[in-house]
């Protein structure tokens, strides 16, 4: 593996990249257990990068219940972070160079910290398509 005068970011995106591709190569050459394990181990190495990595990582797909007027949005983190969604009507929604932040509303709890998020909103009009996001931001050590 070669860092080819990269940043140390650049290098393990690269380390990371080679590796992918070196176990797609091999797959279909070696046992089922033998690629389970190298797979577990592979998962293992990325769960212990993860707690040198400040942000906080979603796991899975958020959970989304809706009534005509709120959306309860639930969510896992890999460490403690705080919940906030933000959101805007789509016909407000405009990702333009002139505005950094697309989203008109922010909910949820910016100063409790959890892995497990639920975020209640309210007060959504009915028949209308939002866009949201979820923010989660872990404290920095």
């Amino acid at each position: 593996i070669t860092s080819g005068g990269n940043s140390a970011n650049e290098t393990l995106i690269e380390a990371a990249q080679q590796a992918m591709a070196l176990v797609a190569k091999v797959a279909g050459n070696v046992s089922l257990g033998v690629l389970e394990n190298t797979l577990f181990s592979q998962y293992d190495t990325i769960e212990k990068l993860s707690q040198a990595i400040p942000a906080p990582v979603l796991g899975g797909e958020p959970g989304v219940v809706t009534t005509a007027t709120t959306a309860t949005i639930a969510w896992r983190t890999d460490k403690d972070s705080n919940s906030v969604i933000a959101l805007v009507p789509d016909n407000v929604y405009s990702i333009s160079a002139d505005k950094n932040d697309p989203y008109t509303r922010l909910d949820g709890d910016a100063n409790v910290k959890t892995q497990t998020h639920l975020v209640k909103v309210t007060d959504l009009k009915p028949e209308t398509t939002y866009h949201y996001q979820l923010r989660s931001k872990a404290d920095y050590h």
